[in-house]
């Protein structure tokens, strides 16, 4: 009987961390948000995000180049393979009017991400 107990309370207590992490889990993933790039433009001119929201971005290269993905003040910036598509998570920063923009193609690739 003795042992009992404390067996008990470790089921307990690894039951509450199996919900926590679930709980966290779904948290994590944030918003889904998806973004094209094609014929040296992105197929859209403003992103609308939310301050300190968690996203979870697919971009989705149609061209027979490589593309990036930058927006520096949300530490986000990941290549994309021509003709391919990939993932990356980041936080919005708080409200106001930034920037993204493909790094190989500056000129052509920058447009406005508005977070409010």
């Amino acid at each position: 009987m003795t042992h009992a107990r404390p067996v008990r309370g470790l089921v307990l207590v690894l039951g509450l961390t199996a919900v926590i992490l679930l709980v966290s889990g779904c948290s994590r993933g944030g918003e889904k948000i998806a973004l094209q790039a094609q014929g040296l433009k992105w197929n859209t001119t403003n992103l609308q995000l939310k301050a300190k929201t968690r996203y979870t971005l697919s971009v989705a290269n149609r061209d027979g180049t490589k593309h990036n993905f930058t927006f520096k003040a949300a530490k986000a910036n990941k290549d994309v393979d021509k003709n391919q598509t990939t993932k990356l998570n980041f936080t919005a920063p708080g409200p106001g009017t930034y920037q993204f923009y493909c790094k190989y193609h500056p000129a052509q690739m920058t447009q406005t991400v508005t977070v409010s």
